[in-house]
């Protein structure tokens, strides 16, 4: 048996006595003959940091421009730091305690790790929460992106880092244009998805809030490398009703049949997603309006457009003009 499969076998066996889940994606990376892949110090430097219940510690591994993604909700460096403290009890008593189960690379700018509950419970009840955190490096620090409980029904979750693409992430504008996440990448374009329930709860305040901080963002972004789309679940007879009414002149992509919403796990309005020019997801919220989450969200649209190495066909207007290829 060669080394990388006695590690991973390892790593099986200690996931199912810890109770963990095995994702799909939790595999070891392709390693050539007698390597190891052993993590980075900030992976197991940071769980320290975080079971100290010390807020100051935890808070230099979070960007101010990035804030964290708790369970795929988007909070400010001082909201997540704000929910902290009602951990640090049991933290610091050590009722509950973590280490560094696996982890590795994704890409060469996010890290994936998994820490298992060692010690401790919550409750009454023995049920180990591991937690699942994302690192993304920024210049020469790793910071920590996104955070939420490992278990069975968040191991096949998107994450900060992964690759969106999907045959099925293809439709058609209001003007009877097509539009792709794959040409966007080909155009070496960024995409902002916004999904709200537009026909529905056309009233509800967060709705038409999300909406209109995305119609000003879409203004604003005229002329970047980014496609600001929003993808919507109606005919487009109502949808071309609803924004006539509102006034809210904004591209969007019909999605009737959900495919959309499917493939990227869309379960809630309203729900922002930014993917890079890579094809590589950034930010996502969803869930609430909330003025200070979203205006981290712009702050990481803005440094992922800056990031954006070669300019293609930029996008001028607004559903006329929702995919501007002629010939796509």
């Amino acid at each position: 048996m060669n080394l990388r499969r006695a590690l991973l076998l390892a790593l099986l066996l200690c996931g199912a006595l810890l109770g963990i889940g095995t994702p799909g994606y939790a595999q070891l990376p392709n390693l050539a003959p007698g390597e190891i892949d052993i993590p980075n110090d900030f992976a197991k430097n940071f769980i320290v940091d975080y079971q100290s219940g010390d807020a100051a510690k935890v808070g230099k591994w979070i960007h101010p421009r990035r804030g964290v993604i708790d369970t795929r909700v988007i909070k400010t460096r001082e909201a997540f730091l704000a929910s902290y403290p009602a951990l640090t009890s049991v933290l610091k008593t050590n009722k509950i305690s973590y280490r560094f189960g696996e982890g590795y690379f994704n890409g060469d700018r996010f890290y994936k790790a998994i820490y298992p509950q060692t010690g401790g419970q919550f409750g009454k009840i023995q049920t180990p929460i591991s937690l699942l955190c994302v690192f993304e490096r920024i210049g020469d620090t790793w910071y920590l992106v996104q955070a939420h409980r490992f278990d069975t029904g968040s191991q096949a979750w998107l994450l900060v880092g992964d690759l969106v693409a999907d045959d099925r992430l293809i439709g058609s504008t209001l003007s009877g244009r097509k539009f792709s996440m794959q040409f966007a990448q080909e155009q070496k374009h960024a995409v902002l998805l916004s999904f709200d329930d537009q026909v529905q709860d056309a009233f509800r305040d967060d709705n038409i809030n999300h909406l209109k901080a995305v119609k000003k963002w879409y203004v604003e972004l005229k002329g970047k490398p980014i496609y600001v789309m929003n993808i919507s679940e109606y005919s487009k007879d109502l949808m071309t009703n609803y924004l006539s009414m509102n006034k809210l002149m904004l591209p969007v992509v019909l999605d009737e049949k959900s495919e959309w919403h499917h493939s990227l796990q869309v379960d809630q309005h309203p729900f922002l997603m930014l993917v890079d020019h890579e094809g590589r997801l950034r930010a996502m919220h969803r869930e609430n309006f909330d003025t200070a989450a979203y205006g981290v969200f712009r702050l990481i649209v803005s440094d992922v457009v800056n990031a954006v190495p070669v300019k293609g066909t930029a996008q001028k207007s607004g559903t006329k003009t929702a995919d501007p290829s002629k010939k796509f």
